[in-house]
Protein backbone atom coordinates (compact mmCIF):
# COMPACT_ATOMS: atom_id res chain seq x y z
CA UNK A 1 0.00 0.00 0.00
CA UNK A 2 2.99 2.42 1.09
CA UNK A 3 4.70 1.47 -2.20
CA UNK A 4 1.87 2.03 -4.23
CA UNK A 5 1.29 5.59 -2.66
CA UNK A 6 4.78 6.62 -3.00
CA UNK A 7 4.12 5.60 -6.82
CA UNK A 8 0.93 7.60 -7.40
CA UNK A 9 2.82 10.47 -5.50
CA UNK A 10 6.41 9.93 -7.54
CA UNK A 11 3.62 10.15 -11.18
CA UNK A 12 1.92 13.22 -9.83
CA UNK A 13 4.69 15.61 -9.20
CA UNK A 14 6.15 14.67 -12.14
CA UNK A 15 9.31 12.34 -11.23
CA UNK A 16 8.40 9.79 -13.52
CA UNK A 17 7.12 11.51 -16.11
CA UNK A 18 9.82 12.54 -18.34
CA UNK A 19 10.68 8.39 -18.09
CA UNK A 20 7.09 7.29 -19.34
CA UNK A 21 7.04 10.33 -22.30
CA UNK A 22 10.40 8.97 -23.45
CA UNK A 23 9.31 5.11 -23.14
CA UNK A 24 6.21 6.62 -25.66
CA UNK A 25 8.04 8.53 -28.29
CA UNK A 26 10.53 5.41 -28.60
CA UNK A 27 7.24 3.21 -29.41
CA UNK A 28 6.11 5.73 -31.57
CA UNK A 29 9.39 6.50 -33.41
CA UNK A 30 9.01 5.58 -36.69
CA UNK A 31 11.64 5.55 -39.36
CA UNK A 32 10.96 4.95 -43.52
CA UNK A 33 13.45 5.29 -46.19
CA UNK A 34 12.37 5.48 -50.08
CA UNK A 35 14.65 5.75 -53.13
CA UNK A 36 13.48 5.98 -56.56
CA UNK A 37 15.83 5.87 -59.57
CA UNK A 38 15.20 5.87 -63.07
CA UNK A 39 18.27 5.78 -65.50
CA UNK A 40 18.01 7.02 -69.28
CA UNK A 41 20.26 8.40 -72.38
CA UNK A 42 18.89 11.93 -70.92
CA UNK A 43 20.81 11.05 -67.27
CA UNK A 44 19.48 10.12 -64.09
CA UNK A 45 15.61 10.92 -62.60
CA UNK A 46 15.69 9.58 -58.48
CA UNK A 47 13.82 11.11 -55.36
CA UNK A 48 14.93 10.00 -52.14
CA UNK A 49 12.81 10.26 -48.91
CA UNK A 50 13.32 10.13 -45.28
CA UNK A 51 11.07 10.80 -42.49
CA UNK A 52 11.41 10.21 -38.55
CA UNK A 53 8.83 11.02 -36.16
CA UNK A 54 7.12 13.62 -38.71
CA UNK A 55 10.99 14.81 -39.23
CA UNK A 56 11.09 14.65 -43.34
CA UNK A 57 13.48 15.38 -46.02
CA UNK A 58 13.72 14.38 -49.04
CA UNK A 59 16.16 14.76 -52.15
CA UNK A 60 14.86 14.93 -55.73
CA UNK A 61 17.56 14.65 -58.96
CA UNK A 62 15.90 15.28 -62.55
CA UNK A 63 18.92 14.32 -65.36
CA UNK A 64 22.24 15.69 -65.00
CA UNK A 65 23.41 16.96 -61.48
CA UNK A 66 27.16 17.38 -60.14
CA UNK A 67 28.04 18.04 -56.76
CA UNK A 68 31.84 19.29 -55.32
CA UNK A 69 34.02 17.19 -54.02
CA UNK A 70 32.91 17.59 -50.49
CA UNK A 71 29.34 17.60 -51.04
CA UNK A 72 28.70 21.02 -49.39
CA UNK A 73 27.59 22.79 -52.84
CA UNK A 74 25.69 21.69 -56.60
CA UNK A 75 28.12 22.61 -59.19
CA UNK A 76 26.69 21.81 -62.23
CA UNK A 77 22.89 20.89 -63.31
CA UNK A 78 22.06 20.08 -66.98
CA UNK A 79 19.94 22.46 -69.04
CA UNK A 80 16.68 20.26 -68.38
CA UNK A 81 18.04 19.17 -65.59
CA UNK A 82 16.96 20.03 -61.41
CA UNK A 83 18.23 19.85 -57.76
CA UNK A 84 15.55 19.98 -54.89
CA UNK A 85 16.18 19.57 -51.38
CA UNK A 86 13.44 19.85 -49.13
CA UNK A 87 12.96 19.47 -45.24
CA UNK A 88 10.03 19.75 -42.85
CA UNK A 89 10.77 20.18 -39.04
CA UNK A 90 8.55 21.43 -36.27
CA UNK A 91 6.05 21.82 -39.09
CA UNK A 92 8.14 24.60 -40.93
CA UNK A 93 8.61 23.18 -44.49
CA UNK A 94 12.40 24.83 -45.96
CA UNK A 95 12.79 23.98 -49.91
CA UNK A 96 15.80 24.67 -52.28
CA UNK A 97 15.20 24.15 -56.09
CA UNK A 98 18.50 24.68 -58.25
CA UNK A 99 18.08 24.73 -61.94
CA UNK A 100 19.84 26.07 -64.99
CA UNK A 101 18.76 29.34 -66.08
CA UNK A 102 18.26 30.76 -69.90
CA UNK A 103 21.35 32.73 -69.10
CA UNK A 104 23.17 29.66 -68.47
CA UNK A 105 23.58 30.29 -64.86
CA UNK A 106 23.00 28.18 -61.64
CA UNK A 107 19.36 29.83 -60.29
CA UNK A 108 18.51 28.85 -57.06
CA UNK A 109 15.54 29.41 -55.76
CA UNK A 110 14.79 28.69 -51.87
CA UNK A 111 11.41 29.26 -49.81
CA UNK A 112 10.23 28.89 -46.28
CA UNK A 113 6.27 27.74 -45.66
CA UNK A 114 6.08 28.40 -49.29
CA UNK A 115 7.14 31.83 -49.22
CA UNK A 116 10.16 32.80 -51.54
CA UNK A 117 13.05 34.19 -49.18
CA UNK A 118 16.89 35.40 -49.93
CA UNK A 119 19.35 32.60 -50.65
CA UNK A 120 21.60 34.59 -48.15
CA UNK A 121 24.54 32.97 -45.52
CA UNK A 122 21.55 31.38 -43.46
CA UNK A 123 20.04 29.75 -46.70
CA UNK A 124 23.23 28.45 -47.63
CA UNK A 125 24.17 26.90 -44.34
CA UNK A 126 20.58 25.21 -44.06
CA UNK A 127 21.20 23.76 -47.54
CA UNK A 128 24.83 22.52 -46.30
CA UNK A 129 23.18 20.83 -43.10
CA UNK A 130 20.53 19.14 -44.41
CA UNK A 131 22.42 17.48 -47.40
CA UNK A 132 25.04 16.65 -44.61
CA UNK A 133 22.27 15.17 -43.26
CA UNK A 134 20.50 13.31 -46.53
CA UNK A 135 24.22 12.18 -47.02
CA UNK A 136 24.52 10.96 -43.28
CA UNK A 137 20.89 9.25 -44.31
CA UNK A 138 21.83 7.29 -47.45
CA UNK A 139 21.10 9.99 -50.33
CA UNK A 140 23.26 8.96 -52.98
CA UNK A 141 25.09 6.45 -51.21
CA UNK A 142 26.28 4.37 -54.36
CA UNK A 143 27.70 7.14 -56.08
CA UNK A 144 29.35 8.85 -53.20
CA UNK A 145 31.18 5.58 -52.13
CA UNK A 146 32.34 5.36 -55.64
CA UNK A 147 33.70 8.89 -55.95
CA UNK A 148 35.25 8.14 -52.56
CA UNK A 149 36.89 5.00 -53.20
CA UNK A 150 38.62 6.20 -56.71
CA UNK A 151 40.00 9.73 -54.84
CA UNK A 152 40.70 8.59 -51.57
CA UNK A 153 40.86 4.92 -51.34
CA UNK A 154 38.86 2.23 -49.05
CA UNK A 155 39.88 2.90 -46.28
CA UNK A 156 38.48 6.40 -46.88
CA UNK A 157 35.64 5.02 -47.83
CA UNK A 158 35.12 2.81 -44.38
CA UNK A 159 35.99 6.02 -42.11
CA UNK A 160 33.08 7.38 -43.96
CA UNK A 161 30.79 4.05 -43.11
CA UNK A 162 31.53 5.58 -39.54
CA UNK A 163 29.33 8.48 -40.00
CA UNK A 164 26.65 7.19 -41.18
CA UNK A 165 23.25 6.67 -39.44
CA UNK A 166 21.35 4.27 -42.07
CA UNK A 167 22.27 0.37 -42.20
CA UNK A 168 20.97 0.37 -45.73
CA UNK A 169 23.79 3.14 -46.69
CA UNK A 170 26.60 1.68 -44.21
CA UNK A 171 25.74 -1.80 -46.09
CA UNK A 172 26.39 0.14 -49.33
CA UNK A 173 29.54 1.72 -48.79
CA UNK A 174 31.11 -1.39 -47.02
CA UNK A 175 29.69 -3.65 -49.81
CA UNK A 176 31.35 -0.70 -52.59
CA UNK A 177 34.83 -2.02 -50.77
CA UNK A 178 34.37 -5.42 -50.99
CA UNK A 179 33.84 -5.22 -54.87
CA UNK A 180 36.80 -2.89 -55.38
CA UNK A 181 40.10 -4.21 -56.12
CA UNK A 182 41.44 -2.45 -53.23
CA UNK A 183 40.72 -5.36 -50.52
CA UNK A 184 43.42 -7.74 -48.81
CA UNK A 185 43.37 -9.64 -45.92
CA UNK A 186 43.67 -6.20 -43.21
CA UNK A 187 40.93 -4.41 -45.32
CA UNK A 188 38.80 -7.58 -45.58
CA UNK A 189 38.81 -7.82 -41.73
CA UNK A 190 38.32 -4.20 -40.97
CA UNK A 191 35.33 -3.92 -43.10
CA UNK A 192 33.48 -7.32 -41.63
CA UNK A 193 34.69 -5.72 -37.92
CA UNK A 194 32.52 -2.60 -38.78
CA UNK A 195 29.56 -4.69 -40.20
CA UNK A 196 29.74 -6.80 -37.15
CA UNK A 197 29.37 -3.76 -35.02
CA UNK A 198 27.10 -0.71 -37.17
CA UNK A 199 24.79 -3.44 -38.95
CA UNK A 200 21.57 -3.96 -37.00
CA UNK A 201 19.52 -5.34 -39.93
CA UNK A 202 19.94 -8.85 -40.16
CA UNK A 203 19.41 -8.53 -43.93
CA UNK A 204 21.94 -6.04 -44.70
CA UNK A 205 24.58 -8.37 -42.97
CA UNK A 206 23.58 -11.25 -45.06
CA UNK A 207 23.75 -8.86 -48.37
CA UNK A 208 27.21 -7.81 -47.25
CA UNK A 209 28.09 -11.40 -46.37
CA UNK A 210 26.87 -12.53 -49.60
CA UNK A 211 29.36 -10.24 -51.19
CA UNK A 212 31.80 -10.99 -48.85
CA UNK A 213 31.58 -14.75 -49.57
CA UNK A 214 32.63 -14.14 -53.15
CA UNK A 215 36.17 -13.41 -52.18
CA UNK A 216 38.52 -15.77 -50.62
CA UNK A 217 37.91 -16.81 -46.54
CA UNK A 218 41.06 -19.17 -45.93
CA UNK A 219 42.91 -16.35 -44.17
CA UNK A 220 42.25 -17.66 -40.30
CA UNK A 221 41.27 -14.15 -39.48
CA UNK A 222 39.37 -12.95 -42.21
CA UNK A 223 37.13 -16.31 -41.22
CA UNK A 224 37.00 -15.73 -37.99
CA UNK A 225 35.40 -12.05 -38.14
CA UNK A 226 33.18 -13.64 -41.02
CA UNK A 227 31.58 -15.81 -38.88
CA UNK A 228 31.66 -13.59 -36.16
CA UNK A 229 28.78 -11.46 -38.31
CA UNK A 230 26.99 -14.43 -38.93
CA UNK A 231 26.51 -15.65 -35.43
CA UNK A 232 24.55 -11.88 -34.99
CA UNK A 233 22.49 -12.90 -37.46
CA UNK A 234 19.29 -14.04 -35.45
CA UNK A 235 17.16 -14.29 -38.78
CA UNK A 236 16.99 -18.11 -39.43
CA UNK A 237 15.92 -17.83 -43.09
CA UNK A 238 18.81 -14.66 -43.74
CA UNK A 239 21.26 -16.89 -41.70
CA UNK A 240 20.45 -20.25 -43.94
CA UNK A 241 20.70 -17.59 -46.69
CA UNK A 242 23.91 -16.49 -45.90
CA UNK A 243 25.59 -20.26 -44.96
CA UNK A 244 23.78 -21.60 -48.60
CA UNK A 245 25.80 -18.92 -50.57
CA UNK A 246 29.17 -20.24 -48.58
CA UNK A 247 28.91 -23.71 -49.52
CA UNK A 248 28.00 -22.73 -53.15
CA UNK A 249 31.08 -20.34 -53.48
CA UNK A 250 33.71 -22.92 -51.48
CA UNK A 251 32.68 -25.90 -52.07
CA UNK A 252 35.61 -27.63 -52.13
CA UNK A 253 37.27 -26.18 -48.96
CA UNK A 254 36.53 -28.79 -46.07
CA UNK A 255 38.15 -26.47 -43.76
CA UNK A 256 34.88 -23.90 -43.78
CA UNK A 257 32.43 -26.82 -43.17
CA UNK A 258 33.20 -26.89 -39.34
CA UNK A 259 32.69 -23.20 -39.18
CA UNK A 260 29.14 -23.33 -41.65
CA UNK A 261 27.79 -26.32 -39.27
CA UNK A 262 28.61 -24.58 -35.89
CA UNK A 263 26.74 -22.11 -37.39
CA UNK A 264 23.87 -23.94 -38.57
CA UNK A 265 23.66 -25.82 -35.43
CA UNK A 266 22.00 -22.62 -34.02
CA UNK A 267 19.36 -22.34 -36.24
CA UNK A 268 16.28 -22.50 -34.54
CA UNK A 269 13.77 -23.62 -37.89
CA UNK A 270 14.43 -27.15 -38.82
CA UNK A 271 13.65 -26.70 -42.31
CA UNK A 272 16.33 -23.96 -42.73
CA UNK A 273 18.33 -26.07 -40.79
CA UNK A 274 17.80 -28.81 -42.80
CA UNK A 275 18.39 -27.11 -46.01
CA UNK A 276 21.55 -26.35 -45.27
CA UNK A 277 22.98 -29.30 -43.79
CA UNK A 278 21.69 -30.84 -47.23
CA UNK A 279 24.59 -28.75 -48.99
CA UNK A 280 26.84 -30.06 -47.12
CA UNK A 281 25.79 -33.90 -47.56
CA UNK A 282 26.12 -33.16 -51.26
CA UNK A 283 29.93 -32.71 -50.49
CA UNK A 284 32.16 -35.24 -52.46
CA UNK A 285 34.64 -35.55 -49.03
CA UNK A 286 33.88 -34.23 -45.77
CA UNK A 287 36.75 -34.74 -43.08
CA UNK A 288 36.59 -36.76 -40.03
CA UNK A 289 36.04 -33.69 -37.91
CA UNK A 290 33.46 -32.43 -39.89
CA UNK A 291 31.50 -35.23 -40.23
CA UNK A 292 31.07 -35.57 -35.90
CA UNK A 293 30.10 -32.10 -35.72
CA UNK A 294 27.50 -33.02 -39.17
CA UNK A 295 25.96 -35.51 -37.02
CA UNK A 296 25.90 -33.23 -33.73
CA UNK A 297 24.06 -30.54 -36.32
CA UNK A 298 21.84 -33.53 -37.53
CA UNK A 299 20.81 -34.64 -34.11
CA UNK A 300 19.26 -31.14 -33.26
CA UNK A 301 16.17 -31.19 -36.03
CA UNK A 302 13.48 -31.96 -33.68
CA UNK A 303 11.43 -32.67 -36.97
CA UNK A 304 11.35 -36.31 -38.09
CA UNK A 305 10.71 -35.30 -41.90
CA UNK A 306 13.25 -32.67 -41.86
CA UNK A 307 16.16 -35.38 -39.89
CA UNK A 308 14.82 -38.05 -42.69
CA UNK A 309 15.43 -35.21 -45.51
CA UNK A 310 19.10 -34.55 -44.22
CA UNK A 311 19.89 -37.99 -43.51
CA UNK A 312 18.49 -39.39 -46.78
CA UNK A 313 20.55 -37.07 -48.89
CA UNK A 314 23.42 -38.38 -46.63
CA UNK A 315 22.87 -41.86 -47.78
CA UNK A 316 22.21 -40.96 -51.56
CA UNK A 317 25.29 -38.95 -52.21
CA UNK A 318 27.49 -41.80 -50.17
CA UNK A 319 26.01 -45.06 -50.83
CA UNK A 320 29.58 -46.68 -50.61
CA UNK A 321 31.14 -44.23 -47.57
CA UNK A 322 30.13 -47.13 -44.47
CA UNK A 323 31.15 -44.58 -42.14
CA UNK A 324 28.59 -42.30 -43.09
CA UNK A 325 26.18 -44.94 -43.32
CA UNK A 326 26.76 -45.43 -40.06
CA UNK A 327 26.11 -42.14 -38.85
CA UNK A 328 23.14 -42.14 -40.91
CA UNK A 329 21.75 -44.91 -38.82
CA UNK A 330 22.75 -43.90 -35.76
CA UNK A 331 21.12 -40.53 -36.35
CA UNK A 332 17.99 -42.51 -37.63
CA UNK A 333 17.41 -44.35 -34.48
CA UNK A 334 16.66 -41.44 -32.76
CA UNK A 335 13.75 -40.39 -35.13
CA UNK A 336 10.44 -40.78 -33.07
CA UNK A 337 8.24 -41.54 -36.49
CA UNK A 338 8.26 -45.23 -37.23
CA UNK A 339 7.22 -44.33 -41.04
CA UNK A 340 10.21 -41.73 -41.46
CA UNK A 341 12.27 -43.66 -39.54
CA UNK A 342 11.72 -46.74 -41.76
CA UNK A 343 12.14 -44.49 -44.98
CA UNK A 344 15.64 -44.01 -43.91
CA UNK A 345 16.78 -47.53 -43.02
CA UNK A 346 15.40 -49.02 -46.57
CA UNK A 347 17.80 -46.45 -48.09
CA UNK A 348 20.51 -47.59 -46.04
CA UNK A 349 19.56 -51.46 -46.83
CA UNK A 350 18.82 -50.31 -50.55
CA UNK A 351 23.04 -49.42 -50.80
CA UNK A 352 23.71 -53.01 -50.46
CA UNK A 353 26.09 -52.47 -48.09
CA UNK A 354 28.30 -55.66 -47.32
CA UNK A 355 30.44 -53.87 -44.15
CA UNK A 356 29.41 -56.24 -41.20
CA UNK A 357 28.95 -53.19 -38.56
CA UNK A 358 26.79 -51.59 -41.15
CA UNK A 359 24.70 -54.31 -41.22
CA UNK A 360 24.60 -55.15 -37.68
CA UNK A 361 23.66 -51.65 -36.94
CA UNK A 362 21.23 -51.55 -39.52
CA UNK A 363 19.64 -54.36 -38.36
CA UNK A 364 19.74 -52.98 -34.70
CA UNK A 365 18.04 -50.08 -35.86
CA UNK A 366 14.88 -51.44 -37.26
CA UNK A 367 14.32 -53.06 -34.08
CA UNK A 368 13.54 -50.15 -32.43
CA UNK A 369 10.66 -49.68 -35.18
CA UNK A 370 7.62 -50.38 -32.79
CA UNK A 371 5.26 -50.51 -35.60
CA UNK A 372 4.88 -54.15 -36.84
CA UNK A 373 4.11 -52.88 -40.11
CA UNK A 374 6.79 -50.25 -40.85
CA UNK A 375 9.27 -52.60 -39.27
CA UNK A 376 8.42 -55.46 -42.05
CA UNK A 377 8.72 -52.66 -44.51
CA UNK A 378 12.37 -51.78 -43.26
CA UNK A 379 13.24 -55.64 -43.18
CA UNK A 380 12.00 -56.62 -46.67
CA UNK A 381 14.39 -53.32 -48.03
CA UNK A 382 17.52 -55.54 -47.10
Amino acid sequence: MIKAMLMVSLICSGSLLPTLQEQERQIRREERTTEQRENSARGRNSRWTHSVDGHEKSVTIRDEVEFNDDYTDVINVSVNGLFQIKETLDGITRQLEIRRSANGELERRYTVGGAMQPYDAEARAWMVRALADALRDGFDAEARAQKILRRRGASAVLDEAENLTSDYARRIYLTTVLKSDQVDSGIMRRTLEQASRQLKSDYEKAELLNQAARRELSNSGVRASFFEVVGKIKSDYERGRVLGEVLNRHRTENELLSFVIQAASAISSDYEKANVLIKIAGFDAISSEARAAFLRAVNTIRSDYERKRVLSEVVARHRSDEDLLLLAIQSASAISSDYEKANVLMSVAETRSTNGSVRSALLEAINTIRSDYERKRALSAQ
